[in-house]
């Protein structure tokens, strides 16, 4: 058995990418913000429990990650990013925290235990661990307007993270994935995506409603709006 030194950051670490991983559904895809740019993430080719499995980088968890799904509708309202700007903008000292919060997770508390064992510089740093969490709750209390955060929303969260510190690391992803885009998913892509990113993001969602119809009669009203839906994105993408 490995010691408990070595299990207890192992476990912590583990905890961790176990709160970051997320199964996407046929519809969703993942939006993420990385300062002015933009990507999309759609998860691993193969399926667990109908769903595909997707971790983010574990070693940015102060990027923005936003939940979309797509509809077959590309004719909206040119989208606005202002709502979205004063979202992030409220992030920003949080970003700052579980930055510091990965630091230690990753690498003061493993060298702390392997080199001390359960000694009281260990206990500092979990002492620094929970006062930065606690910081960070205070200023989503404090911004939970913006946040769009009920006062259950906010106790809810708190109450995730008090009974296991690690997913705190992940507070700017959690916020973030309840955030609604000011747009239907492809229309905020063409608005604020680069070249790359909106071909990357139409392809995705075309293997996704290729996905679907598979699982449909072809003479069926909706796979007939997939394959419209479908041809539109071709077009799109040219």
């Amino acid at each position: 058995m490995p010691s408990f030194e070595i299990l207890l950051p192992l476990g912590a670490i583990a905890f961790y990418l176990f709160d970051s991983a997320a199964l996407l559904s046929t519809r969703e895809l993942l939006f993420e913000r990385q300062r002015k740019r933009w990507q999309v993430l759609g998860g691993s080719d193969f399926l667990l429990l109908g769903r595909r499995p997707v971790l983010p980088n574990p070693l940015t968890p102060y990027r923005s990650i936003f939940l979309i799904s797509w509809h077959d509708d590309v004719n909206a309202a040119e989208s606005s990013t202002a709502t979205i700007d004063a979202f992030t903008r409220a992030l920003r000292p949080i970003q700052w925290i579980v930055s510091l919060l990965l630091a230690l997770l990753l690498v003061a508390i493993p060298m702390a235990s392997l080199l001390y064992g359960a000694a009281e510089s260990l206990l500092v740093l979990f002492a620094v661990f929970y006062l930065l969490m606690l910081v960070a709750l205070a200023i989503v209390v404090r911004r939970r307007k913006v946040l769009s955060l009920s006062g259950k929303e906010c106790f809810a969260l708190a109450m995730h993270i008090l009974l296991c510190a690690p997913f705190a690391v992940n507070l700017v992803r959690r916020l973030s994935l309840r955030w609604k885009l000011p747009a239907t998913p492809l229309q905020f892509a063409n608005s604020n995506f680069d070249a790359s990113a909106r071909s990357k993001t139409i392809e995705l969602i075309k293997s996704r409603v290729d996905q679907t119809l598979q699982t449909l009669d072809p003479e069926t009203p909706r796979a007939v709006r997939l394959i419209e839906f479908r041809q539109r994105l071709e077009g799109s993408n040219t």
